[in-house]
């Protein structure tokens, strides 16, 4: 699709395209029966019905402060049923989701759903999770009922969705044709356009804060957590880092070391496998040392199996090594976020300790 008037000026006049998104949408639904039809159909697989009455409204401040991007409230009884969070590449807040699923919970909602573009899928949906459990929720079911639609139950609370631009847009714009409302279809053209943008450029305007605020200062602070973590193995002697150099990476940086002879271990900041994978900068990579080369570390990957069951999974595969994620725990300062990462080395590095060398 070519790039849309309203796509142009969303990224011309605005440094977050979210907002202007979110006030088309909440203008489509409130103005098309049929993309309130959609939504609903889309729905009835997690047996969820939405009222016929709900008008949608943005930035709807509930008694506990947070502001979710748009809301399907209920005309007679004024309870907002369905939460919507309108992203492209901006991150979660403290208050996401825990805060909306409490709020639903407490007054009688039913579902809350994350729009996002399909790239960012998979990342999203398993901090989600993430969050979840921590707070002691018990995540019942997670399905993928088709590309682009993923549910996730949680006991005792509102399900959760996280749909694409391209699946919920493609859906009420099928039905919409079928219609024939030339003026909903010419509105849907328009969002639709901002967010193939979105997802086919996949880049983000840089903003005065990104350049001016503490975005350096994050990327140095990830390479000192690299470093510290690095040498705080080899002080404890789990780790062997003599005649091996810190690398830079075209992705971030990062630092070899050898456990028990054989496993080679790299501790990096990752900006790739953070946006591709899951989202943490910090990540652990493993290769099997034979003779002079580095190959994939098959035995290894078996003693680690578990933690590909692990919620959210944990251990990833590549052709030539597997890949471990670490998770840089909120509000902690340094000393704490060592030895928070460090917690979560050390039964790995035990495991790689345990394994016979040969």
């Amino acid at each position: 699709m070519k790039e849309s008037l309203f796509s142009h000026l969303a990224y011309k006049f605005t440094s977050s395209p979210e907002n202007i998104a979110t006030e088309a949408l909440c203008y489509i639904f409130n103005k098309s029966k049929t993309a309130r039809k959609v939504l609903n159909n889309l729905l009835l697989p997690l047996g969820i019905l939405l009222s016929e009455n709900l008008t949608y409204e943005t930035q709807v401040v509930g008694e506990d402060e947070a502001i979710p991007d748009l809301a399907g409230v209920n005309s007679e009884s004024g309870i907002a049923e369905i939460l919507f969070e309108v992203k492209f590449w901006a991150g979660l807040t403290e208050n996401q989701p825990i805060t909306y699923l409490r709020r639903m919970h407490n007054q009688g909602g039913k579902i809350l759903i994350f729009i996002c573009p399909l790239k960012r899928m998979n990342t999203l949906s398993v901090e989600l999770e993430r969050r979840i459990i921590e707070a002691e929720y018990r995540i019942i079911e997670k399905k993928n009922f088709d590309e682009g639609f993923i549910s996730i139950s949680i006991d005792n609370f509102p399900n959760l969705c996280v749909i694409s631009w391209s699946c919920i847009l493609g859906e009420i714009r099928k039905s919409i044709e079928t219609e024939g409302n030339i003026s909903v279809f010419a509105d849907l053209i328009e969002l639709q356009g901002l967010a193939e943008r979105v997802e086919e450029t996949a880049f983000i305007p840089f903003t005065s804060d990104n350049l001016t605020g503490s975005d350096a200062n994050r990327i140095i602070q990830l390479c000192n957590i690299v470093d510290d973590l690095t040498e705080l193995l080899v002080a404890k002697n789990i780790a062997v880092k003599s005649g091996l150099r810190a690398t830079p990476l075209r992705e971030g940086y990062g630092r070899y070391f050898i456990i028990n002879k054989k496993h080679a271990c790299m501790l990096q900041f990752n900006a790739l496998w953070w946006r591709d994978i899951l989202p943490t900068p910090i990540w652990i990579s493993l290769q099997w040392i034979e003779g002079n080369d580095w190959v994939f570390p098959s035995r290894t990957k078996m003693a680690l199996s578990f933690l590909e069951n692990e919620t959210p999974q944990r251990l990833f595969s590549t052709k030539r090594l597997i890949v471990i994620p670490l998770f840089i725990p909120y509000g902690v300062e340094k000393e704490g976020c060592i030895a928070a990462l460090f917690s979560q080395l050390e039964p790995i590095t035990s495991i790689l300790k345990s394994i016979n060398p040969l």
